[in-house]
Parts: C-alpha cells; sequence; structure tokens
C-alpha cells in the first residue's frame, strides 16, 4: 500500500496555520470533495468512508447492516505540525446523526477549554488515509498526550475495488503461551521494555508472557494495526512450534453479533461457536486499569487483546 494520510485526535497547544508546508497543504488540497472508504480486515461487508470538505470532514461508520450507521460531521481549521510533511485540523465543531436520520445534533463537550475540542493530525498523500485516533490526555499524568485509541485505514475507491484478498505480508508476529486465555496488554515504546526481538526474515516478535504482559521497546505501528498485517500464535511448549490463532475485529463482532442473534447461526461458515479467537480492539485502556496490570506508571501507547472462543466474545 502506498501513498498514505495519517490522521490523530488528541488535545495540544494550538499552533498557527500560515506558516505551515506549501506542500502538505497542497497534498490536503486535493484530498478534498473525495471519498475514501475504509478498510477492515476480516470485514468485507462493513462499508465505512470518509469525505473531506473545504471546512468540514464527514465520517461514515456502518454497524450492523447498511442502514445502521452514524454520520459524524467535523467542523475544522488547519494548523501547522511538527513536521514539515504534515499538518493538523483543529475541531471546533462535532455533530452526529443514526440512520436515514439528516438532522445533525452537535456533541456537547463538557469541560471545553480552547475554541477548538480535537486536534487531528494529516499526514496527505493521495490513495490512502489512515486514522488515528489519539485520547485526550489523561489528567496529571505529563508524556501521555499522544496515545492512541483505535486505527482505520481508508483507500480510494479504485484501491477499495481491490482491498479485501488475502496478503502474506507480515509485519509483526505476536507469541503467546499455549492455551492462553484472558485479556493481554501490550506496553509500545517503553524504555525500560524488553529489547526488540526479530524472526530470520527481520518481522518484528512481541512476546507476551503468561501473565498476557509486554513491555517492549517496540515502537508503535498503526500502519500495521490498520492494514492487520500482523499474526497471533499460540508457541507449543514441547517443540516451539508456533499455531496461528484466528484474528477477530471488533467491527466484525458487531456484524457477527446481529448475524446469529437474527439468524440463529453465521452466513459466514468459516465462523464457529467453540474456536478460539484473539479480539483486537483498541489501544489504552483507563490508565488505572494499565498501572495495576504492569505494577508502575507506564506512558505512552498499550494495544489490548482479548482471546477467548467465539461464543464467550458473541455473549459478552
Amino acid at each position: 500500500m502506498k501513498n498514505l494520510v495519517l490522521f490523530g485526535i488528541s488535545n495540544i497547544v494550538l499552533f498557527s496555520a500560515c506558516s505551515q508546508s506549501v506542500d502538505a497543504n497542497a497534498k490536503f488540497l486535493a484530498l478534498q470533495n473525495q471519498k475514501y472508504y475504509a478498510i477492515k480486515p476480516g470485514c468485507p461487508d462493513t462499508l465505512s468512508w470518509i469525505h473531506i470538505k473545504n471546512d468540514s470532514v464527514l465520517l461514515h461508520q456502518t454497524y450492523w447492516h447498511p442502514d445502521s450507521y452514524r454520520l459524524d460531521r467535523l467542523t475544522y481549521t488547519l494548523g501547522e505540525s511538527t513536521d514539515k510533511d504534515s499538518l493538523y485540523l483543529f475541531i471546533h465543531k462535532q455533530e452526529f446523526a443514526f440512520g436515514q436520520d439528516t438532522v445533525f445534533q452537535e456533541v456537547v463537550n463538557m469541560g471545553k477549554t480552547h475554541d477548538w475540542l480535537q486536534r487531528v493530525w494529516v499526514k496527505p498523500e493521495i490513495d490512502a488515509l489512515l486514522f488515528v485516533y489519539q485520547k485526550y490526555p489523561f489528567e496529571g499524568r505529563p508524556g501521555h498526550e499522544n496515545v492512541f485509541t483505535t486505527v482505520r485505514l481508508y483507500v480510494n475507491h479504485d484501491v477499495f475495488k481491490e482491498a479485501y484478498f488475502e496478503t502474506n505480508e507480515i509485519e509483526g508476529k505476536f507469541i503467546l503461551p499455549d492455551g492462553f486465555t484472558g485479556r493481554g496488554l501490550i506496553a509500545l515504546n517503553q524504555a525500560d521494555g524488553l529489547e526488540p526481538e526479530y524472526d530470520m526474515e527481520g518481522i518484528p516478535i512481541y512476546r507476551i508472557g503468561p501473565n498476557g504482559l509486554l513491555a517492549t521497546q517496540h515502537p508503535e505501528n498503526p500502519f500495521m494495526m490498520a492494514k492487520g498485517t500482523y499474526k497471533f500464535y499460540f508457541i507449543e511448549s514441547e517443540k516451539q512450534t508456533l499455531i496461528e490463532i484466528p484474528a477477530l475485529y471488533n467491527d466484525c463482532r458487531q456484524s457477527l453479533t446481529h448475524d446469529y442473534t437474527v439468524n440463529g447461526e453465521f452466513s459466514d461458515e468459516r465462523y464457529r461457536l467453540d474456536d478460539i479467537y484473539v479480539l483486537v480492539t483498541r489501544y489504552n485502556p483507563a490508565p488505572n486499569v494499565i498501572d495495576e496490570e504492569f505494577g508502575k506508571t507506564t506512558l505512552g501507547n498499550v494495544k489490548i487483546f482479548r482471546v477467548d472462543t467465539l461464543k464467550n466474545f458473541l455473549l459478552r
């Protein structure tokens, strides 16, 4: 995949738009009045998109079926980033509508301290948009300002038509003890974490402990998470062979829950209730959860996942 745009939402000091990169501005203007469609690994029937306009962004999020969706409208102004090839959108108003409703309601943001509500980091190119939604800074946690919540990949229409195919590209291997179930946390870019590990082909390895925790010096890779170019494995204790764990994405879980509730079975025969899956959800649960699990204050991005049967995921 080439030509990416990187978006992130956070709450920081406002920069002036006057001196931002001409190249970044020109690239961003070229994105306007176009739709980009969401790539959600394993969810080929889930259609969502983004549409950038002159002073607003429309975000369309499909849930269980085509008539069940949310449309967000974000009103923005441009600002300068520290990277000359990128810029920021400062969101002044967020509105939403559900389903066929065309009347937008403004989101009420409590504790607003600026004339803007959110910041969106944009690294503009042509063919694709990588959204990295960032969390507001945790109160009283300096250095924790640019943490993620979720990542999404959007591509233009021509790429989207060919997007849902099985790819052999692997950019990361997550290895779990054989038989592990439950929640896991991976703290990335930790100065005191385990040194980065790679396989013979140079692919990063994330080796999670029996307690489901890993603190590693490996940096964040939102591109990998958004594209789904990674695998989870059990490692067999005696022969040390790797057994792949199929991934289940949160958007897929919503669709499967609706499918099973309505039909009593799955339209896609690949899914079985008693099979083990790894549910890949979001970054950075509540800070007290992170600190309690790792036994210390953990800054930076923490990826959360869970291993269980499909039945337990749907009934949870």
